[in-house]
C-alpha cells in the first residue's frame, strides 16, 4: 500500500497542545484491520515522520456546502483515527484520535445528513449523505479541502473501504446504521473511512483512516463501580506492568517493565459471591474499582469496566485480552479462599484502555498475584466448627449446620475461614 507522511504535520500537531499519555499500541494488519494488542510490536510515538511527497496533477473538486439556517448540532463520537507516521505501530499508523476532540458538527435536513471534521488536516470540510430507512449512505470520494504541502496544492477526499475491498480502486460508499430515535450513527464494523489525498478513486493515497466510528447526539455516560465497604489492603506479590518506553534501546524505544514505578497497593471487598477490586489502573486512576463474581476457586471480572476519568479528560476502562486468540475476554483470577490470594490466569492480559471494547492499551498487566497485607488481621477470621451457636452459609448462600470442608464461609454474617 502506498502511504504518505506530511512534514507540516510536525508543526500542526505541536500547535494543538493536547494532553498526551505515553501510549503503546499493538499490531494492526494492513486494512482491512484486525486488532491484536497481545502481539508486541513497536510502541507509540507522537512524532510524525517525514518523506518526500510525489507531485500529482490536481483534479477539479467542489466542496460540500451545508444548508444555511439549519441547526448545527454537536454530536459526540467514539472511534479510532489512525494517522500514517511511517514508524507507527499499526503497520506505520499511529493513534491520533485525540486531535479530533470529542464531538463533530452534524446537520440533519430532511433526508440529508451532513458531517464536518472527518479529515485531520481539513477539519472544516463537510461530507453529505442520505437517509434510507435505518441507514445513512455517504458517497465515497467527497472533497473536503486543499492544503499546500511541500510546495504542492494537495486535495483531500473522504473515501470508503470495506473488508471486501480488494484493489486500490475498489472504493466503497460509506454506510452508517442510523437510529433516529436515539440520535446515533454507527459505522459498520467492516467499513473504514479513509482520509485520502490527490485521487478519490485510489484508497492507497491515504494519510489516515477511521475505525469503528460512532456519532451520538447525547454524551455517553459511564457508571463507576462502588463497593459496599472500604475493603481489605492487598499488596502485589508478583506481576509485571508493561509499557512502551520511547527512550529505551538507544532512543529507538522498547517494551519496559514498569512494575517498580507503582506503589502496588490494592483493596479487595468480598460481599457474598461478589468481589470488588481496586487499584488495577495503578498508573492513572488507582482509586477505581471493578466488580466480579466468585465461583469456587475462581474470581471472574467482566471486561470493559469503567474506572474513572482523569484531570486531562482521559476515561479509562479495564479490558481483558486472551493471550491465545487476541480477542477480548473476561478477566479471570484463581482465588484461594483460605489466604485470600488472587492470581491472574496465565492466559489473560489486563489492558488499561481508553474504550470499553478496545484492545488498544495505555499499558498492561501481563501477570499479577495480589495477597492481603495483614492476613491475620484482615477481617477473615478462623472459627471453631464445633460452636453450635454459629450459623453457617456457603458462598452460594446455602445454609448448613456446619462446614464439612475447609474454605471460606459466611458465619453469623461475617466472612470466616474454616480450617
Amino acid at each position: 500500500m502506498k502511504k504518505f507522511t506530511l512534514i507540516t504535520l510536525l508543526v500542526f500537531i505541536a500547535s494543538l497542545g493536547f494532553a498526551q499519555r505515553n501510549v503503546d499500541f499493538s499490531q494492526l494488519k494492513s486494512m482491512p484491520v484486525k486488532q491484536n494488542v497481545l502481539k508486541k510490536v513497536k510502541g507509540h510515538s507522537r512524532t510524525a515522520a517525514t518523506t518526500t511527497m510525489s507531485k500529482a496533477p490536481r483534479k477539479a473538486a467542489e466542496l460540500v456546502t451545508p444548508p444555511s439556517g439549519k441547526e448545527v448540532e454537536q454530536w459526540y463520537f467514539d472511534g479510532l483515527y489512525l494517522l500514517y507516521t511511517k514508524e507507527g505501530p499499526y503497520d506505520g499508523y499511529d493513534d491520533y484520535t485525540s486531535v479530533h476532540g470529542v464531538s463533530k458538527d452534524v446537520i440533519i435536513d430532511g433526508n440529508d445528513v451532513y458531517i464536518k471534521g472527518l479529515s485531520i488536516l481539513n477539519p472544516d470540510g463537510w461530507i453529505k449523505g442520505t437517509i434510507n430507512g435505518n441507514k445513512v449512505v455517504f458517497p465515497t470520494g467527497q472533497y473536503v479541502g486543499t492544503q499546500t504541502l511541500e510546495g504542492s496544492d494537495i486535495d483531500f477526499f473522504i473515501v470508503g473501504q470495506t473488508d471486501e475491498s480488494e484493489t486500490a480502486a475498489d472504493v466503497k460508499d460509506i454506510v452508517f446504521d442510523y437510529d433516529a430515535e436515539k440520535g446515533e450513527l454507527s459505522l459498520s464494523s467492516n467499513t473504514y473511512i479513509l482520509d485520502c489525498i490527490m485521487d478519490p478513486g485510489n484508497m492507497n493515497y491515504n494519510i489516515g483512516y477511521w475505525v469503528s466510528l460512532e456519532l451520538m447526539k447525547e454524551a455517553p455516560t459511564y457508571e463507576l463501580v462502588t463497593p459496599p465497604s472500604e475493603g481489605e489492603d492487598y499488596t502485589l506479590e508478583d506481576g509485571m506492568l508493561t509499557y512502551w518506553d520511547d527512550e529505551a534501546n538507544d532512543g529507538e524505544g522498547d517494551w519496559a517493565d514498569g512494575t517498580s514505578q507503582i506503589a502496588g497497593d490494592f483493596k479487595v471487598v468480598i460481599d457474598g459471591t461478589d468481589i470488588y477490586l481496586q487499584g488495577i489502573d495503578a498508573k492513572y486512576l488507582p482509586e477505581g474499582w471493578i466488580k466480579g463474581t466468585i465461583s469456587g476457586n475462581t474470581a471472574t471480572f467482566p471486561s470493559g469496566q469503567y474506572v474513572g476519568t482523569d484531570e486531562d479528560g482521559y476515561s479509562d476502562f479495564i479490558v481483558g485480552g486472551d493471550n491465545t486468540t487476541g480477542e477480548i475476554t473476561d478477566i479471570v483470577f484463581a482465588y484461594d479462599p483460605e489466604t485470600g490470594k488472587l492470581t491472574l490466569d496465565e492466559n489473560v492480559t489486563i489492558l488499561i484502555t481508553g474504550k470499553a471494547n478496545s484492545l488498544v492499551p495505555y499499558y498492561m498487566w501481563e501477570a499479577m498475584t495480589i495477597t492481603p497485607k495483614n492476613p491475620i488481621n484482615s477481617g477473615i477470621s478462623t472459627v471453631n466448627t464445633k460452636t453450635k451457636a454459629n450459623v453457617f452459609y456457603n458462598l452460594q448462600g446455602v445454609k448448613m449446620n456446619r462446614p464439612t470442608q475447609k474454605g471460606l464461609y459466611i458465619v453469623n454474617g461475617k466472612k470466616v475461614v474454616v480450617k
